[in-house]
């Protein structure tokens, strides 16, 4: 949904980067590539605080099939933002500015809506987490 919202939007987005005074891209692709470092370290800080856990409430639910597919998440979701971070780096070094059209308005499109994507998903996890730590402090 977001590719087609940024599709839909891209001349409006272009002439705002393409303006003198308008947005910076390579502000866009520093401020991406710091949050998705820090996501990705807090995602992997998760998953190996929570992979490891012996106590009761972990050993109990670990082997259930919502837990699984809870790690198989925060896996997917650490690699995902593992990539978005990646590529903002990539960006932030070659410094492309957005146009209206062709390919690199597809690219641009794409990563920003795996941003996104990446986003939603730590939020998901956290609130995951928030769960389980909870039910496993009392």
């Amino acid at each position: 949904m977001a590719f087609a919202v940024l599709m839909a939007w891209a001349p409006t987005i272009a002439r705002r980067f393409a303006a003198v005074d308008g947005w910076s891209a390579s502000g866009l692709y520093g401020g991406v590539f710091s949050w998705a470092s820090i996501q990705a370290g807090f995602l992997f800080a998760i998953y190996t605080f929570i992979v490891p856990k012996s106590e009761a409430f972990v050993r109990a639910v670990a082997r259930t099939a919502a837990f699984n597919q809870f790690k198989r998440y925060m896996l997917r979701i650490t690699w995902v933002t593992l990539l978005v971070a990646l590529v903002a780096f990539a960006l932030t070094v070659v410094n492309p500015k957005p146009t209206s059209g062709g390919y690199l308005t597809i690219f641009l499109a794409g990563w920003v809506s795996l941003s996104f994507y990446s986003f939603l998903g730590f939020i998901k996890v956290v609130r995951t987490f928030r769960k389980l730590d909870r039910n496993n402090s009392h």
